[in-house]
């Protein structure tokens, strides 16, 4: 596989629309701690589009949410992906952590891959469409801006093993 160099990738990104309303979150604070998680199987990554009558709706993202005041990232994010996709996972490593303005807001989002799941995502709550992306073709996708640097990781080439062996392949 042919992958973008890290200047053609974030060229690419730079030319993407940047007026996308994304995940409101509150008017009460400014910044917003956010987790997604990034699952990855044989060079694919799984992609959720934001259902209608939810903000940022038909824009993509990595599953996740809010991480509540009592939480760690990784224990919001097990949360969310139980409440949206009905997944428990392990969560691995950190693939990129980032700050972007959306209006008001600065989103903070750690994006974490997944280890060990189960069940595959089939459905989820907040978004009308799960896809399999393969990792070459992510910007075929309309990201959600907090996004678009995980993306772009994922995109120029960064391991994304959470460092322990497929069990497929055993």
């Amino acid at each position: 596989m042919i992958i973008d160099s890290t200047e053609e990738t974030t060229r690419k990104i730079r030319e993407l629309p940047q007026d996308q309303e994304e995940h409101p979150l509150t008017d009460e604070h400014d910044r917003l701690r956010v987790v997604a998680g990034v699952f990855v199987c044989d060079d694919r990554v799984l992609a959720c589009r934001r259902a209608a009558g939810r903000s940022a709706a038909g824009h993509w993202e990595f599953p996740g949410g809010k991480i509540d005041n009592s939480e760690t990232p990784e224990q919001a994010l097990r949360r969310e992906l139980f409440e949206e996709l009905a997944v428990a996972a392990r969560i691995g490593r950190l693939l990129d952590r980032s700050t972007t303005r959306v209006g008001a807001h600065t989103i903070d989002l750690a994006c974490y891959l997944i280890g060990d799941h189960h069940p595959a995502p089939s459905t989820s709550t907040d978004h009308d469409q799960l896809r399999w992306q393969p990792v070459a073709d992510l910007l075929d996708l309309d990201w959600a801006k907090p996004d678009l640097p995980a993306v772009a990781v994922l995109m120029a080439g960064a391991d994304h093993s959470d460092g322990r062996p497929d069990p497929r392949r055993r």
